[in-house]
């Protein structure tokens, strides 16, 4: 089972997040899915996980009917979407 942030989460919503992901098409969107579906790269700066972080949320918040249909997702939506501490990268 795949971990995101630290949250375990299906495999069926890590293909589904990296496929609303890849949809949005935006430049940060597409890091995210690369972030989701292979884990950071090994040139991942500080800036790029932030990027990731943030299409990640917007993706999440944006996903209708998440808390029914990826339980796990809406867990760390909730967690994501409060002020972080520090960054903890993917």
């Amino acid at each position: 089972m795949p971990r995101l942030y630290g949250d375990r989460i299906s495999d069926a919503e890590s293909a589904e997040l990296i496929a609303k992901l890849r949809a949005r098409g935006t430049s940060d969107a597409l890091v995210a899915a690369n972030t989701v579906g292979k884990g950071p790269s090994r040139d991942a700066t500080v800036a790029t996980s932030i990027q990731a972080r943030d299409a990640i949320l917007l993706e999440l918040r944006d996903w209708e009917d998440l808390d029914e249909q990826a339980p796990s997702l809406a867990g760390l939506r909730d967690r994501l979407a409060t002020p972080q501490q520090g960054l903890k990268i993917i």
